[in-house]
């Protein structure tokens, strides 16, 4: 069983009766707070939740490394990852929508071959992955 923890931007996982296994974190540049988790095989998806208010903190002359974070941080909310049962990323797709609207993916599922995004309640949207 996968769980997203917001607090520790982690996802735990554990046994079906609840005893812990390990505990999978990002790498840098990589996804960041896990919002909805579905599970295909033997793929994780993972969409993120939206953070792009902190990219505005960032200042012109920091690093290299902190302009490639403030970028992640702008993307967030519009990225699916595609990870191995053990927490490798694999892929990240960046799905459609305008750049200047707050995007966020409220909830997958998987149903027909096909992964199902939901999109904020704003734009009440669907979007289906296909090739499963």
């Amino acid at each position: 069983m996968y769980v997203g923890d917001r607090d520790d931007r982690s996802i735990h996982v554990l046994s079906l009766d609840g005893k812990p296994r390990r505990v999978i974190t990002s790498q840098p540049g990589g996804w960041r707070i896990p919002k909805s988790l579905c599970c295909v095989g033997d793929r994780l998806y993972l969409t993120e939740e939206h953070e792009g208010h902190e990219y505005d903190d960032v200042e012109d002359d920091e690093e290299d490394d902190d302009e490639e974070e403030a970028a992640a941080i702008h993307l967030t909310g519009r990225r699916v990852f595609v990870l191995t049962p053990e927490g490798t990323t694999l892929q990240a797709y960046k799905t459609p929508g305008p750049e200047e609207l707050v995007f966020e993916w409220r909830g997958m599922c998987h149903f027909d071959g096909k992964l199902v995004l939901c999109n904020s309640w704003e734009q009440n949207e669907l979007i289906a992955l296909q090739g499963l």
